[in-house]
């Protein structure tokens, strides 16, 4: 596993996000032997409309401490950033204008960023940009860094990310050392652009889900449960004719509905329960007090290249699982059950509700236990240390 290391991690999310973060997940892992910076979301002057609760007003405009160190479920420390407001650019249509002001917003966070590597004294940082391609190429080379890690875990042709994200991603797939992905569609893509792609697929903390795969669940009625947000990724009309037609189970949600208009549908039905947005650290007991777990996604450009995080926190509990077949994932094939419409999507929960069983429901568990974040996390190491070896920074074992 990789010591003794400096890493700063430009993210695309807040540390402390109401949702679980892969880049968060594998540095937690990787801060027990190394140091780790890491640079929340720059939010931009129009995000502080949102309300004091989507964002950590004092500490972005420096009435606390940006600079703050915080302790990890491993019982290590990371440090973490909340860089200073920056311009809000997103939207604007030309690009040469928005490369202009994306400069602009990258010297503001790099200033700050280099403030904080004076003061915790990191010295020759390995770059680990989560999904940030933004500030990744801007900030390429200017951070003395020995080393440049794009981990991509979405696809950047979507969303806001439409008008820039592509040539934004292309510029610095050339100057990152290295490329992460994180399934088969977003590997097979970015490895046509660069030879140093590698392909880490997302795990699960796998102690914390499966101590609540021992609860025993003796109320009559069914509960079907979904954790996560409910996007732009969400099926609404899957997810409401399920609903409609199985009135005897209880679908319980936790997570964020950034989809209003998911909430507002789903939401008149009384056999629905709605948790809101919960800590990662509150989804495995969640998750034990459910007979099924679902993903009822799209089926998509966009979804094809999602490796969902809640299959394996399911599987780790030892859940049954169905979902739709929104992406190639033939390595859960035996774990779970796929479908290709709501009739179909119906049948299998009914299916799966009435033939679980303890071989079934141990099988899945040992299959999760293979997908750990701690598995994924040496995975990672030995990537760093591989590229640093190439470029001469870390001598070989041998």
């Amino acid at each position: 596993m990789l010591k003794d290391q400096n890493i700063i991690c430009l993210g695309n999310n807040m540390w402390e996000s109401n949702f679980t973060n892969t880049m968060a997940e594998i540095m937690t892992v990787l801060s027990s032997e190394n140091k780790v910076l890491h640079v929340d979301y720059a939010f931009s002057f129009k995000d502080f409309l949102r309300g004091p609760k989507a964002i950590p007003f004092k500490k972005i405009l420096g009435f606390e401490p940006r600079l703050r160190e915080v302790k990890t479920r491993v019982s290590s420390t990371i440090n973490v950033l909340s860089p200073p407001p920056v311009l809000p650019i997103n939207m604007i249509p030309s690009h040469p204008l928005f490369l202009k002001l994306l400069r602009v917003n990258a010297r503001i966070v790099e200033s700050e960023i280099k403030r904080a590597v004076q003061q915790l004294k990191i010295k020759d940082p390995i770059i680990v940009s989560g999904f940030n391609p933004y500030y990744g190429t801007m900030l390429a080379g200017r951070l003395d860094e020995i080393l440049n890690i794009y981990y991509c875990y979405d696809e950047i042709a979507t969303g806001w990310n439409s008008n820039h994200g592509i040539l934004i991603e292309n510029d610095y797939i050339n100057k990152a050392d290295v490329v992460i992905t994180t399934s088969e569609i977003l590997f097979h893509s970015k490895s046509s652009k660069t030879k140093e792609c590698y392909l880490i697929k997302n795990g699960v903390d796998f102690n914390r889900f499966n101590m609540h795969a021992a609860n025993v669940r003796n109320a009559k009625r069914k509960v079907i449960g979904y954790t996560g947000s409910i996007d732009d990724r969400f099926d609404i009309e899957t997810m409401k004719y399920l609903i409609e037609n199985l009135p005897d189970v209880e679908f319980l949600f936790a997570g964020r509905t950034p989809d209003e208009n998911a909430f507002r549908i789903l939401s008149k039905f009384s056999n629905t329960r709605w948790l809101g947005a919960k800590k990662p650290e509150e989804i495995p007991v969640i998750i034990g007090g459910i007979d099924l777990g679902i993903v009822p996604y799209l089926k998509n450009d966009y979804t094809r290249s999602v490796y969902p995080l809640k299959f394996n926190e399911y599987l780790a509990v030892g859940k049954p699982v169905v979902s739709s077949n929104f992406a190639d994932l033939p390595e859960f094939d035996s774990f779970i059950h796929f479908v290709s419409s709501k009739e179909s999507f119906l049948n299998a929960i009914r299916e799966e509700l009435n033939t679980d069983n303890e071989i079934k429901k141990e099988a899945r568990i040992k299959f999760a236990s293979g997908n750990s974040w701690q598995k994924r996390a040496e995975d990672f190491s030995s990537i760093i240390e591989n590229a640093l070896e190439r470029k001469g920074f870390l001598k070989s074992a041998s």
